[in-house]
């Protein structure tokens, strides 16, 4: 909700953090998953949003606050302030890698533009709406875009389905985008070698409105739900 609220609002998103990541248990000092573990990874990527890290939860942080006092300084070898420092890393890494693409920006700009002013959507469709069977659609419609304007569809009919065939065909029909209704962590992972990004969890609309509502940030996604 907090994600999609964000986008809502064309608030940009750095990344997320899993918090309250397992519990510090105060006897052994191991962490316990109190509430499972990943669902922070699988929503980054399933929302697709950078994964920063996971921050367990320890009790000495709710009396460090109540004392006033820094919990990284007081317990500076905690698993919690080891997580707290590698999430820092990992913005800070991220932030330098930032720079130096906008420092390059001005010799790429003509090739930017080019990348950004045209791309192609493909949404899995029955009836003339996106349906949620995404493997096992009968169509596909390719919507091309060129300059956040549509300029063309068309219905395509997939290949057989077989593991790792739909990511290698939309690659060859130059899709940049799928917008789906729920797809597999394995699918996911494939067409993001192919460098196909996936907005999995949309509503069954018809891809034109798909399309428009991506392009404005007004698309609002729930559970990625693999339906097979």
């Amino acid at each position: 909700k907090s994600i999609n609220f964000c986008r809502t609002v064309n608030m940009p998103i750095f990344g997320l953090i899993e918090n309250m990541s397992g519990f510090m248990c105060p006897h052994c000092g191991k962490p316990l998953d109190l509430f499972g573990s990943g669902g922070g990874f699988r929503t980054a990527l399933a929302m697709n949003v950078p994964f920063l890290g996971r921050i367990p939860f320890d009790p000495r942080m709710v009396e460090c606050a109540d004392a006033g006092q820094s919990y990284l300084e007081k317990h500076p070898d905690s698993e919690v302030t080891q997580a707290y420092n590698q999430v820092v890393e990992t913005i800070m890494e991220a932030k330098q890698t930032e720079t130096s693409e906008t420092q390059s920006a001005p010799r790429e700009e003509k090739e930017q533009k080019e990348e950004t002013a045209v791309m192609k959507f493909a949404i899995p469709v029955a009836e003339g709406r996106l349906t949620a069977h995404f493997g096992h659609a009968a169509e596909f419609a390719i919507v091309d875009v060129e300059n956040q304007e549509i300029k063309n569809k068309e219905l395509l009919i997939p290949p057989p389905h077989e593991p790792g065939v739909l990511p290698r065909w939309l690659h060859e029909q130059g899709v940049k985008v799928i917008i789906a209704g729920g797809m597999g962590q394995r699918a996911l992972s494939l067409f993001g070698e192919n460098g196909i990004k996936v907005i999995p969890g949309a509503p069954s609309l018809t891809p034109e409105e798909l399309v428009h509502q991506y392009l404005s940030n007004t698309l609002a996604t729930g559970d990625n739900i693999c339906d097979h």
